[in-house]
């Protein structure tokens, strides 16, 4: 019974209602920030962070660098975020997720709806699994960065963002030697990127930019590309859906 309960609180926080839409005219309706992060709930080696479900802010809310910080107690081994919807009018990133220990962890994304920018930076810089959705797809030179981009980005790149609403904007990203297999690559800007030696194994590239990015020694096994520009700049559409040869630095 506990579980049924559990599971439907889980439920109605994840599928509520958005950010109610105010008659033309009206101010835009905000909420406290304290529903950016709803809750931390922990076992013995997992963490659910739950949202609030009708989360708006304004850009005088975030003075400070951080909103919300989400401590991760060190014996926690896997980490799932479910789906969270976000109204922002700030480009700042507004949750930080502390680990005491830098050691492996399993990071499990929902899908976040967002308008402008929404950010989620990790401390930890070793991850065994990154399952993200709907092009949010972490920057992984420094720290784990989840982010939406500036309107007028996705306005220009409208083709490339159609069947994500979360569209990345990361360019220059450093991501060599990252293990990134099996994944969903989606709506993501990587012009002129580095993924030198990095494993992109049966990795799924849709809708991305990668105009001028170096793959070096990347191990593309069995990756599928989508509508995707290529390293030299062409559609992978016009090539059969693979970047593979299309650059020197790519291998079979």
């Amino acid at each position: 019974m506990k579980l049924k309960v559990f599971i439907l609180l889980i439920t109605l926080s994840v599928f509520s209602t958005p950010c109610h839409k105010n008659p033309k005219g009206s101010k835009a309706q905000y909420f406290p920030l304290s529903q950016v992060v709803r809750d931390v709930r922990c076992s013995k080696k997992h963490c659910l962070v739950l949202f609030g479900d009708r989360t708006c802010f304004t850009s005088k809310a975030f003075k400070a660098q951080f909103l919300h910080t989400i401590q991760v107690p060190s014996n926690i081994q896997k980490m799932y975020l479910p789906i969270g919807r976000f109204r922002l009018k700030s480009y700042a990133t507004p949750i930080l997720v502390l680990f005491k220990e830098n050691k492996p962890i399993d990071i499990h994304m929902g899908v976040f709806y967002a308008k402008d920018k929404i950010g989620l930076t990790f401390n930890q810089k070793i991850v065994n699994n990154i399952l993200a959705r709907n092009g949010l797809l972490p920057q992984t030179n420094v720290n784990l960065i989840w982010k939406d981009t500036k309107r007028k980005h996705i306005e220009k790149e409208k083709r490339m963002s159609r069947r994500s609403i979360s569209f990345s904007d990361i360019p220059n990203t450093i991501l060599r030697n990252k293990a990134m297999d099996f994944m969903i690559i989606s709506s993501v800007n990587f012009e002129n990127s580095d993924f030198s030696n990095a494993s992109l194994k049966r990795t799924i590239f849709a809708h991305v930019n990668l105009k001028g990015a170096h793959m070096g020694s990347a191990d593309l096994t069995g990756s599928i590309w989508i509508d995707t520009i290529c390293p030299n700049g062409k559609n992978s559409r016009q090539t059969g859906d693979t970047c593979v040869h299309q650059n020197p630095h790519n291998h079979k």
